[in-house]
């Protein structure tokens, strides 16, 4: 029952980060302006930078994710929640690059 429990847990919290890493920074996109003090440009730039960094860390995990798929579904979804947790423990803090980083991971 534990197994089970963990596994639905992994696959719920995979498919939200996921899904959160492919909206982008829609409501937090005032903040980050406000906190970092971009004009028009800066923003239009950050902003996009920080959202399609997600983008391709989804894309470059799917290329290398198949060696991990390797050791076992439940492993591998228990593995990748773990690494998706602290990649948006990561982009928590306020500064451009652990954002950039955070959304990556």
């Amino acid at each position: 029952m534990t197994q089970l429990v963990l596994y639905i847990l992994a696959l719920g919290l995979g498919c939200w980060f996921s899904s959160w890493a492919i909206s982008g920074n829609n409501q937090t996109a005032p903040i980050l302006e406000a906190k970092f003090e971009w004009n028009d440009t800066e923003s239009k730039l950050w902003l996009s930078l920080i959202g399609n960094i997600s983008v391709l860390g989804i894309a470059l995990g799917s290329i290398f994710g198949g060696p991990v798929i390797n050791k076992g579904r439940r492993r591998s979804m228990l593995a990748m929640t773990i690494v998706m947790a602290v990649g948006t423990g990561l982009s928590l803090f306020r500064t451009i690059p652990t954002i950039m980083i955070g959304r990556f991971i």
